[in-house]
């Protein structure tokens, strides 16, 4: 069984303010941080993971399932 959240290419914008550009992660089981400055896109990441927003381009799977399939 894949026990990984994938993100691969993803891009999310607003307006013409990128606040994402072709993020590609791979998460394994355990605990991790995210850490960046202000504006540096890790609310919209979260947000985007958690399917509070929609993404734009992109893939995003948690363990092997996509996110659009997972509502």
């Amino acid at each position: 069984m894949n026990d990984r959240i994938e993100v691969k290419g993803l891009h999310k914008w607003y307006g013409k303010k990128q606040a994402l550009c072709n993020v590609e992660l791979s998460v394994g089981p355990g605990m991790f941080g995210l850490l960046g400055r202000n504006g540096a896109g890790k609310t919209t990441l979260m947000r985007t993971l958690a399917t509070l927003l929609p993404k734009q381009e992109g893939e995003i799977s948690v363990c092997g399932i996509p996110i659009e399939k997972a509502k």
